[in-house]
C-alpha cells in the first residue's frame, strides 16, 4: 500500500502486481487458473477472465501464459 501527501489531505492506494496466467487473481497461478482456461478453452467474446491476452478467445496462447508461469507467487 502506498500513502501519497498532498495539500491538507492525504490518500491511501493499494496497488497489486498482476502476474501473467493468474485468472482468479490469488497471485499464485496454480491448479484452478489452469483448470480455468482448460474448461474456458474455445469460447470467445469479450470480458472472459481466461481471455489472457485479450484477443477475445480462450485458445493455446491463454494456456501457455499458464503453463509458463506455472507456480509463479505461490508459497
Amino acid at each position: 500500500m502506498q500513502t501519497i501527501f498532498g495539500p491538507g489531505n492525504f490518500h491511501y492506494i493499494e496497488r497489486y502486481d498482476i502476474l501473467p496466467g493468474d485468472v482468479d487473481r490469488n497471485a499464485c497461478v496454480d491448479d484452478a487458473d489452469l483448470l480455468r482456461v482448460l474448461f474456458a478453452f474455445g469460447q470467445t467474446g469479450s470480458g472472459l477472465p481466461e481471455d489472457l491476452n485479450g484477443d477475445n478467445t480462450v485458445d493455446d496462447a491463454d494456456l501457455l501464459l499458464v503453463l509458463f508461469n506455472f507456480g509463479s507467487g505461490c508459497e
